[in-house]
């Protein structure tokens, strides 16, 4: 599953569906939301261990 669906689909849900927003906006927003939000979620899953080997396959770094 992909990372940025969450977004793209919490703005399709909550704010185009019931019409609050026009679709070209929904669009964008969902463009925005969606490659912030597999960036942010990046972030995160790789600063803990476990979850960096078991999500992104990536070992722990040698210095």
């Amino acid at each position: 599953m992909r990372k940025n669906y969450l977004g793209i689909s919490s703005v399709a849900l909550y704010h185009a569906k019931p019409g609050i927003i026009s679709a070209p906006v929904a669009y964008i927003l969902s463009l925005i939301v969606g490659f912030g939000g597999a960036y942010l979620l990046y972030e995160i899953i790789s600063c803990i261990p476990v979850y960096r080997w078991m999500v992104l396959g990536m070992k722990k770094k040698k210095s």
